[in-house]
């Protein structure tokens, strides 16, 4: 889980999921093996108090819900 507190405002995120292999921290992407690309990069506009919930979906692929 990752929580996030932000005041209200424009923020660039980027989120990169990893695995630890082997003792090796790697990011989640298809070009490391993996079946899914597991960044979320976007722009956010913050008005007031929100969660961010951030799902990576093996199907559906990355989605973000304010």
């Amino acid at each position: 889980m990752l929580l996030l507190l932000l005041k209200k405002g424009n923020y660039k995120i980027k989120v990169i999921d990893e695995i630890l292999f082997q003792g090796t921290w790697e990011e989640q992407t298809i070009a490391n093996n993996y079946n899914i690309d597991a960044v979320y990069e976007s722009n956010i506009q913050i008005k007031g108090n929100i969660t961010l919930n951030l799902l990576f979906d093996l199907d559906k692929g990355v989605s973000l819900v304010l």
